[in-house]
């Protein structure tokens, strides 16, 4: 069971950085274990208006199955409720997994972000995750009557979470935003027929909602998930629509950062943390932590998804973050021979403290692979199919140059038009803005958003302004969830494309060239850039901790053929690109 002590154990920063790693003690008789789903072969992850679409049945169970499991008893271990209290609040010991600092451990919950181990701690969630689903669903499944049974009961056979692809064009019948995700109700079949019900991935309810779980209000009054809440106040409800809206003005940045991660990017300790690495400010800026971090802001806009400590508790998270983990496998194809390099930590989780140091032999605490409590590691999950799943695109018989081709079709140059082929025309430039800027020096999360003209004054029209060009997110927690000094001086990285929306102003005649000099000059004339906290309040640049900005050039030269890539040149910088701001 989890402890509901509040008591936290509180170090300087320097003090952190003294210590060694920490030996993890467990209470015995109480482990979980990670197994993932695989009394059935390796299955497919599907995407999730794939699944809606294409494998109904199976669908319907999932559906059913989430909303059994949301429903546990919120002090079962294995509930939904305390399964994503994991990873943030409230900051207790889960199944025994407790910290060398004390009850209230080192700060935050057991997740790593900002880590060389932010993918790899999240595999074994996700499967953890999947594995107490899956049973909801075969539940479920058994439950119908005997005359129709068999039928539901195949369905859920090879059921896996599904993954949402928020970095792809959509389908013309579908959107960026999944219909699925903001209605508030929807008919299912259930065991004893067709039933309106309340749609479990629109919000989980707190049931019920345990006020020194969520410590901050007004989390400690919302009675269920919310995304971009009408009021910072109790009475604060979801705006899906204008969450919609937000994501459909960013998913073209979002593809063009995806493309040039997998194209641009061979080294996994860059590809896969947002931590600044402090050597050459042109190259390595993204990362898909990084990326990851745009969906978790707008989607949450002071809600929920916004901060760590909340952000698993909608159902949304566990969608975005199996997508991001597809990504990781489909990159990890390509680039099999780069992994996890020792590193300290960042960030304190509530196991271990700032400067921590960790490489791929670390426990991931709190995930088990045995009775007897070992623990994995990075290593143990660096691939998919020991939790029993694959992707489309990693599934067998597939290959690094399958995998391209399909990086290509997806999120190329051309995916935009929903074409299928690379982006094999002429050599062309690619400009990028580069961040980089402190992590928890703003006690919360906040946005950068670039623009090609002046900004309108209302920062709440910013994320859907129609000159936006894109939005670099970092997700924080508040200051008074982390204060040990050290954590306080994380600069972390991030990246705008700047090369479709200039391409746009050469198509419209007021862009000579796509040439390095036509485009500073035109930058420095015309780029902007604000910043605002979630709540609206804008924050001057100059008062943002370790904030700089720099645009790059490449001159890219395209791929041979539809599963190749392009070829990256050497980064230069357009110092007066950014004179204006």
């Amino acid at each position: 069971m989890r402890l509901r002590i509040s008591l936290r154990h509180v170090l300087t920063g320097a003090a952190l950085l003294l210590l060694t790693p920490v030996a993890e003690t467990k209470q015995q008789g109480h482990t979980q274990t990670v197994t993932g789903v695989v009394n059935n072969g390796v299955q497919q992850r599907l995407e999730l208006q794939v699944m809606q679409t294409q494998n109904p049945d199976q669908f319907n169970l999932y559906l059913l199955g989430l909303r059994e499991f949301m429903a546990m008893d919120q002090n079962n271990p294995i509930s939904y409720y305390q399964i994503a209290g994991i990873h943030g609040r409230p900051y207790i010991a889960w199944d025994g997994w407790t910290s060398a600092a004390g009850p209230g451990g080192y700060g935050g919950g057991y997740a790593c972000h900002v880590s060389n181990i932010f993918l790899p701690w999240h595999r074994p969630y996700l499967a953890f995750f999947e594995q107490q689903l899956y049973n909801h669903v075969q539940n479920v499944a058994n439950s119908f009557p005997a005359s129709s049974r068999a039928r539901w009961q195949s369905a859920a056979t090879n059921f896996r979470i599904p993954y949402w692809d928020w970095a792809a064009a959509p389908s013309p019948d579908c959107q960026v935003f999944p219909n699925i995700l903001s209605t508030q109700t929807i008919t299912l079949t259930t065991p004893t027929g067709l039933k309106k019900l309340p749609n479990p991935l629109y919000s989980y309810d707190f049931h019920p909602l345990v006020a020194s779980d969520m410590a901050i209000s007004p989390y400690t009054q919302w009675k269920t998930t919310v995304r971009d809440p009408t009021g910072w106040t109790a009475s604060g409800v979801s705006q899906n629509g204008v969450v919609g809206s937000s994501l459909s003005r960013v998913r073209s940045s979002l593809t063009q950062r995806v493309y040039n991660l997998f194209t641009g990017c061979s080294n996994f300790t860059r590809f896969s943390n947002e931590a600044w690495q402090g050597t050459d400010k042109l190259v390595g800026a993204d990362s898909l932590e990084s990326i990851h971090d745009v969906i978790h802001t707008t989607v949450g806009s002071n809600g929920h998804m916004t901060y760590f400590s909340y952000s698993a508790f909608d159902p949304i998270f566990w969608l975005h973050h199996a997508n991001v983990d597809r990504l990781w496998a489909m990159w990890s194809e390509i680039n099999p021979n780069t992994y996890v390099q020792t590193a300290r930590a960042g960030h304190p989780t509530f196991t271990w403290p700032t400067g921590t140091a960790i490489d791929a032999n670390f426990g991931l605490v709190p995930w088990a692979k045995s009775r007897a409590g070992a623990l994995y590691t990075s290593n143990d999950v660096r691939g998919t199919d020991i939790f029993g799943y694959t992707y489309p695109e990693t599934a067998e018989g597939f290959n690094a140059t399958s995998v391209k081709k399909a990086v290509n079709s997806l999120y190329g140059n051309d995916a935009n038009q929903h074409a299928i082929k690379a982006p094999v025309q002429s050599s062309s430039y690619q400009y990028i803005a580069n961040f980089v800027s402190q992590k928890m020096q703003l006690s919360g999360s906040y946005a950068i958003y670039v623009f090609l003209g002046k900004p309108g004054a209302n920062p709440q029209h910013w994320p859907t302004a129609s000159n936006l060009v894109g939005t670099h997110a970092v997700t924080a927690d508040f200051n008074v969830e982390t204060t040990e000094a050290a954590v306080m001086d994380l600069p972390v990285t991030g990246t705008v494309p700047l090369t479709d929306a200039l391409q746009a102003k050469v198509n419209q005649n007021q862009l000579a060239s796509m040439d390095m000099g036509p485009v500073e000059t035109y930058l420095q004339q015309h780029l902007n850039w604000r910043i605002s906290l979630y709540d609206g309040t804008v924050v001057p640049a100059s008062k943002v901790p370790g904030f700089s900005i720099s645009v790059v050039a490449s001159e890219m030269q395209p791929a041979a053929a539809a599963d190749e890539f392009p070829t990256w040149g050497p980064f230069i910088s357009l110092s007066n690109a950014t004179f204006s701001g």
